[in-house]
């Protein structure tokens, strides 16, 4: 019997020797498919991130394009406004000068050209003034 025991007690210290390699190498091969994995989940998780960074940032560069050209428009139209006012200045100022050319021509008599001394009006004057003309 006790031989019995002996032989059993050695068999169940084999019996743990040889569970513990077993563990061992399964877990040698189960340990590098779980870390593949835990890799492959956490640079998708990483990626999804990046990504959203981008998008957001993609965002943010259309609203400033946006603004931006808000700005520019607005500074054309200024100008496009500005250019029609002075056109519109410059033709009255001609309508005006051609008209004192009439009175002049009239009121000297119709000699040619008027008189050599003619002073500019001063209405013609200040609107030349204020063009910058």
């Amino acid at each position: 019997m006790i031989l019995f025991t002996r032989i059993r007690a050695a068999l169940a210290a084999w019996d743990v020797i040889l569970l513990a390699i077993a563990l061992t190498v399964g877990a040698f091969h189960v340990w590098p498919g779980w870390m593949r994995q835990a890799r492959e989940a956490g640079a998708l998780s990483e990626r999804l991130v990046w990504q959203e960074k981008q998008r957001r940032a993609d965002l943010d560069r259309e609203a400033e394009r946006v603004a931006a050209q808000t700005k520019v428009d607005a500074a054309e139209r200024l100008l496009l406004d500005t250019q029609a006012a002075g056109a519109i200045r410059i033709n009255e100022l001609e309508t005006a000068i051609a008209e004192e050319r009439k009175s002049d021509a009239a009121s000297s008599g119709g000699a040619a050209g008027g008189s050599s001394c003619t002073a500019i009006p001063e209405r013609v004057r200040n609107a030349l003034n204020s063009i910058g003309r």
